[in-house]
């Protein structure tokens, strides 16, 4: 197994362990997924997790994606 998939690996075990303790809610779920996602996707293209620190944050993304969501609907 590649560093990167083991780090990947671990970084997904600890996010679903601390998440699990915590007895969180949907939505600190969904940050954790986003956060975690970026990254793995970091770890995949560089090797480390914090390649973009100019990333938007959770709520960032939250506020854009509904934004395009209703632009759709009209």
């Amino acid at each position: 197994m590649s560093p990167n998939l083991r780090g990947a690996l671990w970084l997904m075990l600890g996010a679903s362990v601390a998440l699990g303790a915590a007895g969180c809610s949907g939505d600190q779920v969904k940050r954790a997924t986003y956060n975690a996602l970026h990254d793995k996707n970091c770890i995949d293209k560089v090797g480390y997790a914090d390649c973009d620190p100019k990333r938007p944050s959770y709520d960032r993304y939250r506020r854009d994606r509904a934004r395009a969501l209703d632009r759709q609907g009209d």
